[in-house]
């Protein structure tokens, strides 16, 4: 939860294997589960009511990645993982270079 919702979501994913996304109703809170994978939900601090903020952590948490949803945002998040893995891995320099 943070008062610049778009700073934080950027902050966070520079960080390997973090995928998060701003959160700001439940329509919001369901797909970047189900289609984004993310596993960062942030939250608005300004304006959010704190039982809204708790229902959407419920939808959030509740949701479930649906590989079954295949387009190319998936490839996307398949590209996404392999630069996640190797840039937890020992030999991230080179290939970060290739991307």
């Amino acid at each position: 939860i943070h008062k610049n919702v778009y700073a934080a979501a950027i902050l966070a994913n520079r960080f390997p294997g973090v995928r998060a996304a701003i959160c700001n109703d439940a329509f919001t809170a369901r797909k970047i589960i189900t289609y984004g994978n993310a596993n960062v939900a942030v939250l608005d601090s300004q304006g959010l009511e704190p039982e809204k903020a708790w229902d959407l952590v419920r939808i959030w948490t509740a949701g479930q990645f649906s590989k079954d949803y295949l387009t190319e945002n998936n490839l996307q998040l398949d590209v996404i993982e392999e630069i996640d893995q190797t840039l937890l891995s020992s030999d991230w320099k080179s290939t970060l270079q290739a991307y």
